[in-house]
């Protein structure tokens, strides 16, 4: 899944690189899933800046979870980088 975030927001790593969007990888394991949050950030070389060319982006670690059913992770990373609070809430249906 990704997460687009708005050029205005002015999201950064703390190592000063703009993040142009979140990507979250996930998968089971166990009785629970394991959901990776990373930012995508200028590749090396590239210009700090916000863009949408996929060329130009890397993922850069944001956060890991193992996420049981019916728990709920307030993902409390990304207002630390300068975006918008996100839940992750695990459910069988």
């Amino acid at each position: 899944l990704n997460l687009h975030v708005a050029e205005s927001a002015h999201a950064r790593l703390a190592d000063g690189r703009a993040i142009s969007g979140i990507r979250l990888i996930g998968w089971r394991e166990g009785n629970a899933i394991r959901v990776l949050i990373f930012a995508l950030v200028p590749r090396a070389g590239q210009p700090s800046s916000y863009t949408t060319d996929p060329g130009r982006l890397t993922r850069a670690d944001v956060a890991t979870y193992l996420i049981g059913m019916s728990q709920t992770v307030f993902v409390d990373e990304l207002p630390r980088i300068g975006m918008e609070p996100l839940t992750i809430r695990l459910e069988v249906r």
